[in-house]
């Protein structure tokens, strides 16, 4: 009952065009790249390493997921990129965990800084948690993502972290104004994102003194 949305769709008109714009833009891919990018800069404090490793990070765990993601979009399986049904999120979202765990054991065969290497199980949990829930109930993927990376940009002290806040209801609003979740499904997501992101960048700041 509480996993579809649709029938809360208004008519369409400029604030369900906005609302799609939001979504598209602030999706969890590029949340997903902000928020570790961030981290993976403060943990290195090297431009050039961040820029080196990070940019091979994002090529391996960001472009073969998505691709198969599209895949899934162009044979039928998926409605769109961002996975609106929830039976049918689990096994791309099973398969995206699965290859970031994988991308980790190659980045630390080849070297990567344990920053990078920690970034990565930090996103298998957080990812992991989100599928654990999905299997009974759909939660926001897109407000978890954003909550995560407002409330890292906020424990990091970084200049940007109030912006990002702002942007938690702002991506919330157009989730459930274009029916893909209710309210208690973004503010589930908000919520696990923040207690997940609080744990997690806690012992991941511990760990490397950042």
């Amino acid at each position: 009952m509480g996993d579809k949305a649709t029938h809360l769709i208004p008519p369409p008109g400029k604030a369900h065009y906005l609302a799609r714009i939001v979504s598209n833009i602030v999706n969890p891919v590029v949340a997903g790249v902000f928020i570790a990018g961030l981290v993976a800069y403060r943990a290195l404090n090297d431009p050039v390493l961040t820029f080196k490793w990070f940019g091979l990070t994002v090529f391996l765990t960001v472009v073969p997921p998505l691709s198969y993601i599209i895949y899934l979009v162009k044979t039928g399986y998926l409605a769109d990129i961002f996975m609106p049904d929830r039976e049918k999120r689990i096994r791309p979202t099973v398969v995206i965990v699965a290859w970031i765990a994988l991308s980790a054991i190659v980045l630390a065969a080849l070297g990567a800084p344990l920053a990078i290497i920690l970034i990565l199980i930090v996103t298998v949990i957080l990812i992991g948690s989100l599928l654990g829930i999905t299997f009974m109930w759909k939660i926001s993927f897109h407000a978890a993502i954003i909550a995560t990376a407002a409330t890292i940009s906020l424990m990091q002290g970084a200049s940007q972290g109030w912006l990002i806040s702002l942007l938690v209801p702002l991506v919330g609003w157009s989730r459930v104004r274009l029916g893909r979740h209710t309210t208690s499904q973004v503010i589930a997501g908000c919520i696990a994102g923040s207690l997940v992101s609080v744990t997690m960048y806690s012992a991941l700041r511990l760990y490397l003194g950042i």
